[in-house]
C-alpha cells in the first residue's frame, strides 16, 4: 500500500470513529417515567392478608387493598430507587436498594418510616443505569434525588408461591424472588447469584445478621423458596436444597443438576415443580416435576416443553405457569408422570404468578387477578386489572 493510501485509510478510520464516539455517547438513554398513580413496570409481588404490594421496576412499591379483589383500592406507593425485591412481615416492608436491604415500618401505610438500613446485603441491580427516570413532572432525577428515595442515608455502590397460610398471619411472594420469609421470624436473601444471607427477625423493624451465610457453587442462583423446614434455592444449573432446622446456620442437604436455564421452583407436598427457560437453547424450555422422597436420589417424574415458560405457581391439582407471550399455562398436575395442560389468553406478556387462597394473581406486562372459586373448569374466572 503507498503511504498515501495509508494516511488516507487511517483518517477515514479515525473519521469514522470519531463520529462513533460523538452519536454513540450522546445518545440519550430510554425514559421512564415514575406515576405513583399507575404501575408503569409490575416486577415481583407479594401479598398478606388483602394487601397485595407490586414491585415497580427499579422505582418503588405500589400497595393495594385487595378485600374487594373484584375491584382493589390504590393504598400508596413507596418510592424506592433501584428497587426490585420485596418482602412483607406483619408491619414491616423489606426492599432492596443499590445492594441494599431497606426496612420500613409501614403500620400506617400512608405514612411508611424508614427504621433501618443494612449496606450491602442484597443483590445489586445495575439494571437500573440502563435508563434516565423522570419525576411525575418530567424531570431527570439525578443522584442528588435520591434522598428522595430514601437510600441517601448509607451512600449508594459502598454498599412463589406456596400454598398459603390462609390466616393473613404471614405472606407469600412469588416464585421468581430472591427473599423467602420462614418461619415468621427469618427472612433470607440472595446476594450477587453466591450467598444466601439471613437475618432474624424477632424484632421485625430492625433484623439482625445471622451469624453463618450459605454458598452457591456455581455463584449463579436466582430464586429463593421455603418450604416445610427446607430453603429451595433455584439457580440456572439446577436446584439446590438447604436445611432450616437451626434458621441460623442454612446447612447444605443436595442438589439436582441441569441443563444451563433459569429456573424458579416451587414445592408441594414432597414434589418440585420446576420451570427451564433458555432463549439460546430453545429445546430446553420445560417445565419438569421433580421428585423429592429422597434428597439424595432426586428423579424428575415428567417434562412438559414450553415455549417460553417464566414464574409458576402451584395450587391442588394444578401448576399455573407463566408461559411469556403465550399467556398461561394451565397444567393438571394430579399424576404428576402425566401432565395434561390447557392454555390461556391473558392478552399480555406474563412473567410470574401467586396463588393465595381462592384468588390467582399473574404479573407481567399487567397484573391482573382471577378467582379459582369454580372448581367445575380450569379456566380462572378474570376479576380486574390493576393500574
Amino acid at each position: 500500500m503507498k503511504p498515501s493510501n495509508l494516511v488516507l485509510t487511517l483518517s477515514k478510520v479515525v473519521f469514522l470513529f470519531s463520529v462513533f464516539l460523538l452519536t454513540g455517547l450522546s445518545a440519550p438513554h430510554p425514559s421512564y417515567y415514575i406515576d405513583p398513580n399507575n404501575i408503569t413496570m409490575p416486577g415481583k409481588i407479594w401479598i398478606q392478608g388483602d394487601t397485595l404490594f407490586v414491585n415497580d421496576k427499579f422505582v418503588g412499591v405500589h400497595v393495594f387493598s385487595i378485600t374487594n379483589p373484584a375491584a382493589p383500592v390504590r393504598e400508596k406507593f413507596i418510592l424506592i430507587s433501584n428497587n426490585v425485591d420485596i418482602a412483607v412481615l406483619g408491619t414491616t416492608l423489606y426492599a432492596d436498594s443499590f445492594g441494599n436491604l431497606m426496612v420500613y415500618d409501614i403500620s400506617d401505610i400512608q405514612n411508611p418510616v424508614l427504621t433501618k438500613v443494612i449496606s450491602n446485603a442484597v443483590t445489586y441491580n445495575y439494571d437500573y443505569f440502563n435508563g434516565v427516570y423522570l419525576d411525575e413532572y418530567g424531570s431527570p432525577l439525578y443522584y442528588s434525588d435520591y434522598s428522595a428515595f430514601g437510600c441517601m442515608c448509607s451512600g449508594i455502590p459502598d454498599v412463589g408461591a406456596a400454598t398459603a397460610d390462609t390466616s393473613g398471619s404471614y405472606g407469600v411472594g412469588g416464585s421468581t424472588s430472591r427473599f423467602a420469609i420462614y418461619n415468621n421470624q427469618y427472612l433470607y436473601v440472595l446476594k450477587d447469584g453466591q450467598v444466601i444471607k439471613g437475618f432474624d427477625l424477632s424484632t421485625p423493624n430492625n433484623p439482625q445478621p445471622i451469624a453463618s451465610s450459605a454458598y452457591i457453587d456455581n455463584s449463579d442462583a436466582e430464586t429463593l423458596f421455603p418450604y416445610d423446614h427446607f430453603l429451595f434455592v433455584g439457580a440456572s444449573t439446577g436446584v439446590y436444597i438447604y436445611d432450616l432446622q437451626t434458621p441460623a446456620a442454612p446447612k447444605y442437604v443436595s442438589k439436582m443438576i441441569h441443563v444451563r436455564a433459569w429456573d424458579p421452583v416451587v414445592v408441594q407436598s414432597n414434589i418440585a415443580y420446576v420451570t427451564l427457560q433458555n432463549a439460546d437453547q430453545y429445546p430446553w424450555n420445560r417445565f419438569e416435576i421433580i421428585d423429592l422422597n429422597d434428597f439424595t436420589n432426586m428423579t424428575v417424574l415428567s417434562t412438559t416443553p414450553m415455549s417460553y415458560p417464566q414464574g409458576l405457581s402451584i395450587r391442588g391439582d394444578y401448576a399455573y405457569i407463566c408461559d411469556s407471550y403465550n399467556g398461561l399455562e394451565i397444567c393438571n398436575v394430579s399424576d404428576p408422570a402425566v401432565v395434561t395442560r390447557f392454555n390461556m389468553s391473558t392478552g399480555f406478556v406474563t412473567y410470574d404468578a401467586i396463588t393465595y387462597n381462592d384468588l390467582l394473581i399473574v404479573t407481567g406486562d399487567l397484573v391482573k387477578i382471577y378467582s379459582l372459586t369454580n372448581t367445575n373448569t380450569v379456566v380462572p374466572e378474570y376479576l380486574s386489572t390493576l393500574h
